[in-house]
């Protein structure tokens, strides 16, 4: 499996798909950006809050989000 990083403006959407996750540089916690329940990472820098539809976000620098794939 392969992991890319995604370049991404704070300013507009973070994407979200399968194989999309959120990483906190802080905590160091991966989050699933298609998750089915409400997350957060340990130090609460990534909140997905799926009842209300949000991610929120205290700190964009300390956010990469990054795609895993599957090897050709």
């Amino acid at each position: 499996m392969s992991k890319r990083y995604i370049d991404c403006d704070p300013a507009a959407r973070y994407p979200r798909g399968v194989g999309i996750y959120y990483e906190c540089q802080k905590c160091q916690a991966i989050l699933d950006s298609m998750s089915r329940e409400n997350l957060s990472c340990t130090c609460f820098n990534i909140v997905i809050d799926v009842d209300a539809g949000r991610l929120g976000i205290q700190d964009d620098s300390l956010v990469r989000v990054v795609r895993y794939e599957e090897d050709l």
